[in-house]
């Protein structure tokens, strides 16, 4: 029985937001005073570090990351913006990772104090990054995620996941190994 699928469906890559590192990390800090903690962002200062490999049954087209975040104050002008930086390489063939490449998504220009907010960042094709084709089963990604811009006049946004929509053609691949 076939499970391949004649048109593409989207589904989430969730990505753990736990990885730490770079110069600054982000404050494990309370959300509303709840007792449930998130990572809240400083611009300009704290990043997160982190791997994404694809799954198997992607159908190696174009990536949609975005990022939900919400504020610790209401806010009545400004924005959030969020950079991603990504380089990427094939799982075999010894591919090299491309060069850098860095991305934005900016948030609401107001908002209430602990309001789920979601930001898209441009949409990514690897059909050509630097001359070559990063499509592949399993391809990975190493990732920087930062908060790069603030006007917001109140408050630090709050990181509550990361992820990327991507299309579907199957449930996986046949064989085990990631080798075409």
């Amino acid at each position: 029985m076939s499970h391949d699928f004649t048109e593409s469906r989207y589904t989430d890559l969730r990505i753990a937001t736990t990885a730490r590192g770079g110069t600054s990390a982000p404050t494990l800090a309370n959300v509303n005073a709840t007792g449930i903690y998130a990572y809240q962002f400083i611009v300009g200062v704290d990043e997160l570090h982190f791997s994404v490999q694809l799954p198997h049954g992607w159908d190696q087209g174009i990536l949609y990351p975005h990022v939900h975040w919400c504020n610790s104050a209401t806010w009545t002008s400004g924005a959030v913006e969020w950079t991603m930086d990504y380089i990427v390489t094939l799982p075999h063939g010894n591919t090299v990772f491309s060069g850098k490449q860095t991305i934005t998504a900016s948030g609401l220009t107001s908002g209430t104090a602990y309001g789920s907010q979601a930001s898209a960042f441009p949409s990514i094709d690897l059909s050509n990054i630097g001359g070559t084709d990063y499509r592949s089963v399993s391809t990975l990604m190493l990732v920087r995620l930062s908060r790069s811009a603030n006007t917001m006049n109140a408050g630090n946004p709050f990181l509550l996941e990361f992820d990327i929509h991507y299309g579907i053609r199957s449930p996986g691949t046949i064989n085990t190994s990631s080798e075409p």
